[in-house]
């Protein structure tokens, strides 16, 4: 038996000998560590999630070039200040998707 230690979540993982390269699904229970934060990039949706249609509304052309009487006063300012939710990781939320982290793990045992 090969006992391997991810070097992401620090979880020791054995495999059968002459196994190879594997790749590891990190499963500390520490969130931060066993999940990735990837950026969305379009509107489709791979294996993983990226539902983009989720994170957008439509546009809304009924309220299309309507002037705003509080534009520019200080009320306007407070109205539309930008409070975006974060990550664990830290990363903008409304741009970036979660998904369970795959590392890589070769294997150096030359047996």
């Amino acid at each position: 038996m090969a006992i391997f230690r991810c070097p992401r979540c620090a979880v020791q993982v054995m495999t059968a000998n002459n196994s190879g390269d594997f790749v590891h699904e990190c499963n500390s229970g520490i969130k931060a560590l066993d999940e990735e934060d990837v950026k969305i990039i379009g509107r489709w949706t791979d294996y993983t999630g990226s539902d983009f249609s989720q994170r957008t509304s439509p546009d809304n052309v009924q309220w299309q070039n309507l002037g705003n009487e509080l534009m520019g006063t200080e009320a306007w300012v407070r109205g539309n200040a930008k409070d975006t939710a974060h990550t664990i990781r830290g990363a903008n939320a409304q741009t970036h998707r979660q998904r369970q982290h795959l590392e890589y793990i070769k294997n150096e045992n030359k047996s």
